[in-house]
């Protein structure tokens, strides 16, 4: 029979209970962002599920900041500037989630400190100092952004909308980045660094000489 596993959360019900709270206030708070995109649309509740209850919580922030922008969106600048303000925070939250309920908390016990071990591909693994006091900011954040997320129904005249083809910008095609001269002077060093060391020369194609 294998061994059961213990964590940190076991040893500790208070630690436990933080990170309930923090889940839950995440949790409410993406469907409160959905809520919002629902709002900014010109769609019924049901509509905005389907479009966005499968996203990512990283992707919805992203879509509400590039609605916000939008001057068909029948919103006011403040609203445009509450919500361009709200985004880096909502970024960072989502950030915090992602690190406290996607890796082992190691630590704890024994008045030991409490580690949160993140392990990435990139070579930036580290194991991350928290405390429980920590987890208690992020759940009064998470709750904060939810109450900020509030706007008021957009009212939309569909009579006016067309139904025209996209109209895009005309745009010249990217052109390739030329070399520089450094990379230039590079290339002509290397040439004659291979000559001189016997092989055949690039532009003379004459054997090297014994």
């Amino acid at each position: 029979m294998a061994a059961s596993i213990h964590t940190s959360a076991d040893h500790d019900p208070e630690l436990a209970a933080l990170l309930g709270r923090f889940s839950q206030a995440c949790n409410y708070l993406e469907s409160r962002i959905q809520f919002i995109l629902t709002r900014l649309l010109p769609i019924t509740t049901d509509m905005g599920r389907a479009l966005f209850s499968g996203n990512q919580m990283r992707r919805n922030i992203e879509i509400m900041l590039a609605l916000s922008k939008l001057p068909e969106i029948p919103i006011d600048d403040g609203v445009r500037i509450k919500l361009a303000e709200l985004a880096p925070r909502l970024r960072a939250i989502n950030d915090d989630r992602s690190r406290f309920l996607h890796n082992e908390i190691m630590g704890g016990m024994f008045g030991e400190p409490l580690h949160l071990v993140v392990e990435r591909q990139d070579g930036g693994s580290a194991m991350l100092s928290i405390s429980k006091e920590l987890i208690a900011e992020k759940i009064h954040e998470a709750k904060a952004l939810w109450s900020a997320l509030y706007i008021n129904p957009v009212e939309y005249d569909l009579s006016k909308w067309g139904m025209a083809f996209p109209n895009y910008p005309v745009k010249e095609y990217p052109k390739a980045q030329s070399p520089t001269s450094q990379n230039r002077k590079g290339r002509k060093q290397n040439d004659q660094t291979k000559s001189e060391d016997g092989k055949t020369s690039p532009k003379s194609g004459s054997e090297p000489q014994k």
